[in-house]
């Protein structure tokens, strides 16, 4: 399970506090990058509501620290 691509904005940003995720513009292709600790995503989406530009899926186990749209001053 990951977080898809193309699916309507978040509602949550996510920090990367331990292992380590993939970015995937395409899912038959290898990720274009890899996050790691203190790297995050989900601001795009998150702040303009645009669908999600790539899907993130794990590639090692996940400490996330997660914050939702609420915390954010409007």
């Amino acid at each position: 399970m990951g977080i898809p691509q193309g699916r309507p904005g978040a509602t949550k940003f996510y920090v990367i506090e331990a292992g380590k995720a993939g970015v995937y513009f395409d899912e038959a292709a290898p990720p274009a990058t890899i996050l790691v600790e203190d790297d995050h995503f989900g601001e795009g989406a998150l702040l303009t509501g645009a669908a999600r530009s790539a899907s993130i899926r794990a590639e090692a186990p996940l400490d996330l620290l997660v914050i939702a749209r609420t915390h954010f001053p409007s």
